[in-house]
C-alpha cells in the first residue's frame, strides 16, 4: 500500500510539472516578439495607436519593402499620424533598401527610435515643423543622406541619431535646441570635415558636439556664442584642469564631463538654465566653480542628479553682481552724474547758474555703494 501510494503521489507531482511547464510555454509565447504589440495595416503601412485614448496613430513601417518613394499619411484609418518608429522589426523600414526619397506629413511630433535607420538609399529628408524630438538611432546608416532640413521648432536629438550618415556633410541646426545626445552626428562627412573642428573640438553653429578626448589640452574656453555642450562631449578628458564654458552657454548636457578626473576648476556663465544628470560625475579632483551671476541666480539653476561633485565645489560668485546691483548701470550712473557736475561747474564760471552741491553728494553716495557692494561681494 505505501508504495502504490508513493508511486502515485509520484505521478500526481509529475502531471503538476507538467501543467506548469505548459503554462508557463503559454505565457512566453504569448509575451515573446511583438506579443505586446497591436499592429495594424492600411495599404502600403503598418502602424500601431498610440496617445491616452488610442486615437493617434504611429507608423511602424510598410508591407512593401521594394518601394523608392513614400509619402507618408498625415492620418491612416481614421487616426492622427503624430510620430514614426521602428518599433515592429517585421515591417520597420530599414528593410526598404531601394527607398530614396520620403515625405514626412505635418501632424508629425517626433520621430522614433530606429525610424529609417538603416535606410542606406534615402538622399535627404525634410523635417517638418512641429517635430520637437528625433529620437536615438532615427537615421543611423543612412548611408546616401546628403541633406537633411530641420524645423525652427526642433528641441532635441537623441544619441546616435544621423550617426554613420557618411553623405551628410553639412549640418545647419535651428536656434532652440535644448538637448543633443551624444555620438549624434559621428562618423559623417560632416564630423570628418577638419573644417568644423576648432582643434580637438566639434562644433555646429551654437552646439559643441564632441571632442577628440587624448587630444583636448589641459585649459579650454568654449567659442564665443556656443550656447549647449552634447551628452558626454568631453567624456574622459582626463587631462583637462580647466574649463570656461564662455559667456552664452544655456545648456550643459548629460555626462558633459564625465570621467574628467583631472578637472579643477570651471567657470560658468549666469546665462546657464540646465546641467544634466552626471554632468560632472566622477571629476574626482574639482574644487572651484567660478559662477557669474549671484547666489541667487545659481539657485535657478536646475542642476539634475549625479552631480555632487560640482554642488559641493567652493562657488566663487561675480563681484560685478551682487545684492541685485550690476557693475555696468553703476557705471553709467556715475558717468552721468560726472556729467551732471561738470555741466554746473561750467555754468558757474560762465555766471549762468550756480554750482548744485547735492550733484556731488549723490556722486559720493553711489561710490560709497558700489565699493561696499563690491566687498560684500569678495567676501563670500
Amino acid at each position: 500500500m505505501k508504495a502504490t501510494g508513493k508511486l502515485i503521489s509520484i505521478i500526481l507531482a509529475l502531471l503538476m510539472l507538467t501543467g506548469i511547464v505548459s503554462v508557463m510555454g503559454m505565457t512566453a509565447s504569448a509575451g515573446g516578439a511583438g506579443g505586446d504589440l497591436d499592429i495594424h495595416k492600411s495599404g502600403t503601412f503598418t502602424y500601431s495607436l498610440i496617445g491616452k485614448e488610442n486615437n493617434e496613430a504611429e507608423i511602424c513601417g510598410v508591407t512593401d519593402f521594394s518601394v523608392s518613394e513614400l509619402e507618408i499619411p498625415s492620418s491612416i484609418d481614421g487616426h492622427t499620424v503624430t510620430s514614426i518608429s521602428g518599433i515592429d522589426e517585421d515591417s520597420r523600414f530599414s528593410g526598404c533598401r531601394r527607398l530614396q526619397k520620403v515625405t514626412l506629413p505635418n501632424t508629425l511630433t517626433f520621430i522614433g527610435s530606429d525610424a529609417f535607420s538603416g535606410c542606406a538609399s534615402i538622399t535627404e529628408i525634410t523635417i517638418p515643423k512641429g517635430v520637437k524630438r528625433i529620437r536615438n538611432s532615427a537615421f543611423e546608416n543612412c548611408t546616401a543622406l546628403s541633406s537633411v532640413t530641420f524645423n525652427s521648432d526642433l528641441e532635441e536629438i537623441y544619441f546616435d541619431a544621423f550617426k554613420g550618415c557618411k553623405a551628410l556633410n553639412k549640418i545647419s541646426l535651428p536656434d532652440g535646441i535644448k538637448d543633443i545626445g551624444y555620438d549624434a552626428f559621428s562618423d559623417t562627412g560632416f564630423s570628418a570635415s577638419a573644417a568644423n573642428w576648432d582643434g580637438s573640438v566639434l562644433y555646429s553653429g551654437k552646439y559643441l558636439l564632441s571632442t577628440v578626448q587624448k587630444n583636448v589640452t589641459e585649459e579650454y574656453t568654449v567659442k564665443n556664442g556656443t550656447t549647449l555642450i552634447a551628452d558626454r562631449a568631453f567624456m574622459g578628458c582626463t587631462k583637462l584642469k580647466k574649463v570656461d564654458l564662455g559667456s552664452a552657454m544655456k545648456y550643459v548636457g548629460d555626462e558633459a564631463f564625465y570621467f574628467c578626473t583631472g578637472l579643477t576648476t570651471v567657470t560658468i556663465p549666469a546665462s546657464v538654465v540646465e546641467i544634466g544628470a552626471g554632468a560632472f560625475i566622477e571629476c574626482r579632483s574639482l574644487t572651484d566653480v567660478n559662477y557669474g551671476g549671484t547666489e541667487e541666480q545659481r539657485s535657478k539653476i536646475d542642476i539634475s542628479i549625479q552631480n555632487e561633485k560640482l554642488t559641493n565645489a567652493t562657488w566663487h560668485y561675480s563681484a560685478a553682481q551682487s545684492g541685485g546691483f550690476n557693475l555696468a548701470s553703476i557705471l553709467n550712473m556715475l558717468m552721468s552724474l560726472f556729467s551732471s557736475v561738470t555741466n554746473n561747474g561750467n555754468q558757474n564760471q560762465n555766471g549762468t547758474g550756480s554750482f548744485d552741491i547735492s550733484a556731488l553728494v549723490t556722486a559720493a553716495q553711489a561710490i560709497i555703494q558700489l565699493v561696499s557692494t563690491l566687498v560684500s561681494s569678495m567676501s563670500k
